[in-house]
C-alpha cells in the first residue's frame, strides 16, 4: 500500500507543465488548484463546443455556425422572421 504523501519522482502539471512538488500525495496531477479548475472548465467548454458546432436551424434546416449560446433555434433574424410569418399564415388557412 502506497502512502498518502511521500517523496515521488519528478513529475509534471497535467496542465501548465510545471514540475510537482517532490513530497506530494501520490495521485497529484496537477501542481495547484488554477491548474485543476482551469483543466476541468476546458472539459466542459469542449463539451459545450460540440453541442453548439451539431445545432440546425429550425426554420431552413442549415448547420447554425458561430452559436454562442446552446439554445439558439434560428440560423439569422431573417430566417426566424420568415418562418414565424409561414406559421402564422398557415394557422389562418386552417381555421
Amino acid at each position: 500500500m502506497k502512502a498518502y504523501y511521500a517523496e515521488q519522482e519528478p513529475g509534471w502539471c497535467a496542465w501548465c507543465g510545471e514540475a510537482l512538488p517532490e513530497i506530494r500525495h501520490w495521485r497529484t496531477t496537477f501542481c495547484d488548484k488554477t491548474c485543476s479548475n482551469a483543466y476541468f472548465n476546458s472539459l466542459t467548454a469542449d463539451a459545450r463546443a460540440d453541442v453548439r458546432a451539431t445545432l440546425a436551424c429550425r426554420g431552413c434546416g442549415k448547420t447554425i455556425r458561430d452559436a454562442k449560446r446552446q439554445d439558439r433555434q434560428f440560423c439569422d433574424a431573417a430566417c426566424r422572421r420568415r418562418t414565424a410569418q409561414q406559421s402564422a399564415f398557415t394557422c389562418d388557412r386552417a381555421a
